[in-house]
């Protein structure tokens, strides 16, 4: 069924919780236009909808938008999608722009989720789950020799072509310089004959599964073709594993990847978490997962370190300086249109991953659909936007930086340590586990030898002036206040200075000024 714009958001999905219902009531009509309620009518009340409660972060949100906004502007692109999730499998931002024009010009706005409802060939992004698969079946080494590309290769009346000669490639740089040539030559080693272990590998990894359904509706229907489908040509397997003759939403693949961050196991996107009354929970959706790894040990730790190799030595190494080390695969298609691929002149760009690359948190989809130039890959488009939200969002989730721990804190506190009031020492120095602290009550100053501190007791007689350097400006005010001083001040910080030599008899013009550093 084709979809309408309004058929695939969360007001749609969930539009029989959040609705409500409508209540009934007679009414009798007055003259004047005035009505009045008929008491022994049958009336049903009114009753308000509930809440949903999204998983989405809108602060998250916002990053995501703008750096996609910011792409497909600058390439005057058909539509652009971006998907941030959480390992956990919670959604936690989504954003999709489509290309419009009117007589004001070209402007973009969501009309489509295409994050769920468009699917398309998704071109080498989907070299991660054939290469998993080859990890699997051949129990291939990273530095196995796979083939040498001269660039293109001819199978059964068709040629299958390379963006240029690669010359002698490994196993691992095949992944890293996304040459179609080598997943050709390893595919026909190990899989030709055998084109159902391969897509067994598919169904393994919840490839042909619609992911997010009933949470948001009309999803794409996933296509991982089988040799009963009417479609199946020899050239089918070939052309499958560099990621045509399939059709699959961003969605679908992200959950794929994000599978691979999450050591394997599977995990279906959530972007609902609970439907609630007020502050009673009417429904909660629990996280739902797979009970054990879709692959081995081995092999996620070689296609990681492969995902790494892209950014590092890779397609996408124009991304490779950031604030945190990212993993992923870049992805450059035809578009197919009419039935034929539009070799040329129209593509489909995406970059998918995740980061931080060595201890993954989040994982991201980003699609920019036909930039205006056909000579720009997914290295040039869709894998800048990408690192820019994963910058953002490292910069911004505080939860991914470990606190700093220093040794001898005691020791390091102290040294900071000068005057103020005892209990107030006492609540922080006990709070921050310093042993440091003073027994004595009222204005307290700190003296520290060899890292060692001992108090002594601040004079406080009527006339005499304190001595209130290092004191912070609320102490000093409360001091001098109730000693009856008149307080100006300079500055910001604590007293570094005071018109007064401390221990002066000060009987008149009791004026004092502090100055702050």
């Amino acid at each position: 069924r084709k979809t309408r714009q309004g058929d695939f958001g969360l007001e749609y999905s969930f539009n029989e919780h959040l609705a409500g219902k409508s209540g009934i009531g007679l009414y009798e009509r007055l003259s004047g236009g005035k009505w009045k309620p008929v008491e022994d009518a049958p009336e049903t009340q009114a009753e308000r909808g509930l809440d949903i409660y999204s998983t989405i972060d809108v602060d998250f949100q916002d990053i995501v938008e703008t750096a996609l906004k910011k792409s497909v502007k600058r390439y005057n692109a058909n539509y652009g999608s971006a998907v941030l999730m959480e390992k956990t499998g919670e959604i936690r931002a989504m954003a999709n722009l489509s290309r419009f024009t009117d007589s004001t010009g070209t402007i973009y706005h969501e009309t489509k989720n295409h994050a769920v409802v468009s699917g398309t060939d998704p071109g080498s992004t989907f070299k991660l789950a054939t290469m998993l698969a080859l990890l699997e079946k051949a129990k291939l080494s990273p530095n196995d020799f796979a083939t040498n590309c001269t660039g293109s290769i001819a199978y059964s009346s068709r040629t299958m072509t390379c963006s240029h000669a690669h010359g002698n490639l490994t196993v691992k740089q095949v992944f890293e310089n996304s040459c179609n040539v080598g997943i050709f030559t390893l595919m026909k080693k190990y899989f030709f004959d055998d084109p159902d272990a391969y897509l067994l590998y598919m169904r393994k990894f919840g490839l042909d599964k619609k992911v997010i359904e009933p949470q948001l509706t009309n999803e794409n229907i996933p296509i991982i073709k089988t040799r009963e489908s009417r479609s199946w040509s020899r050239t089918t397997l070939p052309w499958m594993s560099i990621g045509y003759e399939t059709r699959l939403s961003p969605l679908q693949m992200l959950t794929f990847y994000n599978a691979v961050a999450n050591d394997g196991i599977w995990v279906k996107p959530q972007l609902v978490k609970s439907i609630k009354d007020a502050d009673e929970i009417i429904e909660e959706f629990p996280t739902e997962q797979a009970s054990e790894a879709f692959c081995s040990e081995r092999s996620l730790k070689i296609i990681k370190d492969m995902m790494k190799g892209v950014i590092e030595n890779g397609t996408a190494n124009n991304i490779k300086v950031g604030f945190c080390e990212v993993a992923g695969k870049t992805g450059t298609s035809q578009k197919l249109e009419g039935g034929k691929y539009q070799g040329g002149k129209k593509y489909y760009t995406a970059f998918i991953g995740f980061f931080p690359a060595d201890k993954p948190k989040y994982t991201c989809a980003v699609i920019i659909d036909e930039p205006n130039d056909p000579n720009l890959a997914a290295r040039d488009v869709a894998a800048p936007v990408f690192r820019e939200i994963a910058d953002k969002i490292f910069a911004f989730d505080m939860g991914m930086h470990e606190a700093k721990k220093y040794k001898n804190s005691d020791k390091r506190f102290a040294r900071h340590l000068q005057a103020g009031y005892a209990e107030d020492f006492r609540i922080v120095n006990g709070t921050l586990g310093i042993r440091y602290q003073p027994t004595s009550s009222g204005y307290v100053r700190a003296n520290t030898n060899n890292d060692t501190v001992s108090w002594k007791k601040i004079n406080n007689e009527k006339y005499k002036v304190p001595d209130l350097h290092g004191m912070t400006l609320r102490d000093a005010l409360h001091l001098l206040e109730n000693k009856g001083f008149k307080v100006t001040y300079t500055g910001l910080g604590k007293v570094a200075e005071q018109s007064f030599v401390a221990g002066t008899n000060v009987f008149k013009n009791r004026s004092i000024h502090l100055v702050l550093q």
